[in-house]
């Protein structure tokens, strides 16, 4: 549905300087609309005026729009971002007011992901994640289009999986996502409502994305065997004094750093349904987060715990691995806490109502807390770990790759622990890079309020999806991960 820009129908506005923007009407697929409580009511096609970025593919809007005194807001979607298989797009917007409050809706769109698409069912992914200034509030909501139209919101063919927030002041940190059902050709639009008193300032990001259904080939079978010793964000080892501390000892990091164990297997006997064998540990140890034990599939873990679902991608195997047949295992289970620590060591989770209840030492009929957690893991090469400061950004971007490698980071959590920047998706790994790991925990379901399937394991769909308690993930630095051939049961 691209066409040329229609300059015979451009409309010039006042907006702190003069901007000739599109009519409504006359969108070309990939566009930008700003509408605010001011009047003001602007679509900025790819490289069309109002875009400040020529590369096609994104569109970067920087100016005033009444009442408010800066917006900068940034699209990203194909060729730059996803693949033919993976429609993807970001939206990223920062406002700011002068002496009067306002209210902006910012809607993005783009057409034609999935020329030539089979059809089937495929989970539309969406995370958002900003601050929120001392007034504002934030909301968002993503959407595809089995008509492929632009700005498609509403009807028979638009999928959603519903609005995130509304989110008050301060951080906010969401995702959610919802099967859809494809078939052709697709459109994606992502819409954010914000509002903002006076003289304050809010930020957002987004990513939205959805695979295209598989044809006949076969996914990907692999299985996971490893275990590190490791600290959030990819700290390098600089410490404020600007010197260096190598080793992640829990006695030689500074206060705003994480310090995490973990381990286990999935795949062995199976990574095939109805059930994926496998256990996994995860021991947040100190730092900002506090200490706290998650476990699930173990057999220390409360009965109920599980590996649900085991997904292999990116094909292939990095310079002295095993030959396994991909880079990349995530996989998704339900897991119980345990060994919560108190005082100074309680947990800090993301937050203010994780519902984080251990499971029970002795005894029965006592409430505790299943959790919904995802797990990414990289295996790129020997040696596993990285030994000689951070790897390179550009390289080795911070949230890894692959699922959830698109979302917030903190370049310099020691230094800068304040400061976020909203990282795209990377879906290929590269070999260049260290071992990653990855856990994201859900807030928690009571023991009582979970649905139980007629086999007697827990329904996935009664847990929570969607709030996110605790997240960590680093290129590891003691330790390795291995990605294995599938078990000689599953080959066969």
């Amino acid at each position: 549905m691209k066409g040329p820009f229609v300059r015979s129908l451009k409309v010039c506005l006042f907006l702190g300087g003069v901007l000739c923007l599109m009519p409504f009407s006359q969108a070309q697929a990939f566009s930008l609309k700003l509408e605010s409580s001011g009047g003001a009511n602007l679509l900025i096609a790819d490289n069309g005026p109002g875009d400040n970025d020529p590369t096609v593919g994104a569109i970067n809007f920087n100016g005033a729009v009444v009442p408010f005194a800066s917006v900068t807001a940034i699209g990203i979607t194909k060729p730059i971002i996803g693949t033919d298989d993976l429609a993807k797009m970001t939206l990223n917007v920062v406002v700011s007011t002068g002496n009067a409050g306002g209210s902006l809706k910012s809607s993005l769109t783009e057409t034609d992901y999935f020329v030539g698409a089979a059809g089937g069912q495929e989970p539309l992914v969406s995370f958002v994640g900003g601050t929120n200034g001392l007034t504002g509030m934030t909301t968002f909501q993503s959407f595809v289009d089995t008509d492929n139209m632009e700005f498609a919101t509403s009807g028979v063919s638009v999928c959603t999986p519903g609005a995130q927030g509304p989110f008050g002041p301060g951080a906010f940190n969401n995702s959610t996502s919802q099967d859809c059902v494809l078939n052709g050709q697709i459109s994606l639009t992502a819409v954010a409502e914000t509002s903002l008193g006076a003289n304050d300032v809010q930020s957002f990001g987004s990513d939205i994305s959805i695979t295209r259904p598989p044809d006949t080939q076969e996914p990907l079978a692999c299985r996971f065997t490893g275990g590190g010793v490791d600290t959030d964000n990819n700290w390098d080892g600089t410490l404020e004094d600007g010197s260096m501390q190598r080793g992640n000892g829990a006695g030689n990091l500074p206060a705003g750093i994480d310090r995490y164990t973990f381990g286990g297997q999935v795949g062995a006997r199976t990574a095939q349904q109805p059930q994926p064998s496998g256990e996994w540990q995860h021991h947040q140890q100190t730092g900002p987060s506090g200490s706290f034990g998650f476990h699930g599939g173990t057999n220390s873990a409360a009965e109920g715990t599980r590996i649900v679902d085991v997904r292999c991608s990116d094909p292939g195997f990095c310079a002295q691995a095993r030959p396994a047949p991909a880079k990349q295992l995530d996989f998704d289970a339900i897991g119980t806490f345990s060994n919560i620590g108190k005082g100074q060591k309680a947990p800090v989770f993301e937050i203010p109502s994780p519902n984080v209840i251990p499971e029970p030492n002795g005894g029965k009929n006592k409430e505790f807390t299943f959790h919904w957690f995802e797990v990414n893991i990289d295996d790129l090469g020997e040696p596993g770990k990285f030994n000689n400061g951070a790897p390179n950004s550009v390289t080795c971007p911070g949230r890894g790759f692959g699922e959830k490698s698109g979302g917030p980071f903190v370049p310099d959590p020691v230094n800068a622990p304040g400061t976020t920047v909203i990282l795209p998706t990377t879906e290929l790994a590269n070999c260049d890079c260290p071992d990653f790991y990855r856990i994201t925990v859900y807030k928690g379901v009571l023991n009582t309020e979970v649905t139980f399937l007629p086999d007697g394991r827990i329904d996935p769909t009664s847990m929570n999806k969607s709030d996110v308690i605790y997240e960590s993930f680093g290129f590891v630095d003691g330790g390795n991960l291995q990605l294995h051939p599938p078990t000689g049961f599953d080959s066969n």
